[in-house]
């Protein structure tokens, strides 16, 4: 019986400590993932080196590094903004989809028209946060800084109010793959949106930056933003407050026994034998008396089919005894309200025999 509670205790241990690693996991790979990829012709050797194909396959390999529960927009620009529907990473056929939708670009665009991206890019992002608050928000910028939008834009500015990102706490990454740094609205929008935005090196070491260093800054900034009631500490205090209160309940629960001595005889006979059963050295909560299997004391004389019990309830503060009848016969209160805890000396009948509880 020990046994059985323990194994129940623990088990109800393991799934809650299981369910808060689950709610820990989840809490870290919430991401609303916007990826931005310039398409205009300088990102295939216009001015410069052609680093279009190892952008893409080094993009490939960041789509696969992303989490279960993450969602990518993919999201390219040139003279115009393109954005492809937003997937849900739920398995290995969504980010293969993804992979195709990389494969799929080229770089044809005759112009680089940086601020249609930034407005559409941050409108996606706040559709992206109406829909779920909890989630972080990342987006992600390739490009190689070049901004030439076409004729008739050329002296437009651009604001955060324009974008509509004032207040917001999202992840901007403006990954450098030409001359970024170089870029004044860029530097301007980095300066306007404050700690939230960091530009990654890219121009050297595309792969690396791309496949290592961006995803592992991703994280470390989403893991940083987590809140004391998502962290390791708060789920390891749960388990601990947990064990104690099951540890607590065993403690109280694994006191209440049925104690004292049980003395029965065959009322139906002239000069009956008076038997005696000592309840508490079998150190139970439940006494089952009569015939049939998992029975504490045995009478094979009682005439009943289902046996009754004595079981031990904590009313308050105090441990009490209480007699209760089986399907097929009576329990007759000879002293004492039916229903009612055994006193010392209390006598009561169930078919042929009789049967005085004492606490000693």
């Amino acid at each position: 019986m020990k046994t059985a509670k323990w194994k129940g205790i623990v088990g109800v241990i393991l799934l809650l400590c299981s369910l808060a690693a689950a709610g820990e996991v989840s809490a870290k790979e919430r991401k609303d993932v916007i990826l931005v990829l310039d398409t205009s012709l300088s990102m295939v050797g216009q001015g410069g080196n052609n680093i279009m194909p190892m952008v893409k396959k080094s993009l490939e390999e960041f789509i696969g590094q992303l989490n279960e529960g993450d969602s990518l927009t993919f999201v390219t620009f040139d003279s115009e903004v393109k954005t492809w529907p937003t997937v849900s990473l739920q398995s290995k056929d969504a980010k293969d989809i993804l992979k195709k939708y990389i494969t799929m670009v080229e770089a044809k665009g005759q112009w680089t028209y940086t601020q249609a991206m930034l407005v559409s890019v941050f409108k996606t992002a706040r559709e992206l946060e109406e829909k779920d608050k909890s989630r972080n928000t990342v987006i992600v910028v390739l490009t190689d800084g070049v901004d030439d939008p076409p004729p008739g834009f050329r002296g437009d500015t651009l604001t955060i109010k324009d974008v509509g990102a004032t207040d917001k706490d999202w992840f901007i990454y403006l990954v450098n793959l030409g001359e970024l740094k170089n870029n004044p609205k860029f530097a301007k929008l980095q300066q306007d949106i404050g700690g939230n935005t960091t530009v990654v090196d890219a121009s050297g070491e595309v792969q690396k930056a791309l496949e290592k260093d961006l995803m592992k800054d991703m994280d470390k900034a989403v893991e940083a933003r987590r809140s004391f009631w998502q962290s390791p500490l708060f789920y390891a205090l749960i388990g601990l407050v947990v064990l104690l209160a099951a540890f607590l309940t065993y403690r109280r629960m694994s006191g209440v026994k049925v104690t004292g001595h049980l003395e029965y005889w065959d009322h139906t006979m002239m000069d009956p034998y008076v038997k005696s059963f000592d309840i508490t050295r079998h150190a139970a909560k439940v006494i089952l008396v009569g015939k049939g299997h998992g029975i504490a004391l045995t009478i094979h004389e009682l005439q009943v089919h289902d046996p009754f019990k004595l079981f031990a309830k904590r009313d308050k503060n105090a441990i009490h005894v209480y007699a209760e009848a089986g399907k097929d016969a009576e329990l007759a209160r000879v002293k004492g309200e039916p229903g009612s805890p055994l006193n010392d000396g209390d006598v009561f009948k169930v078919a042929n025999y009789s049967f005085r509880y004492t606490v000693s």
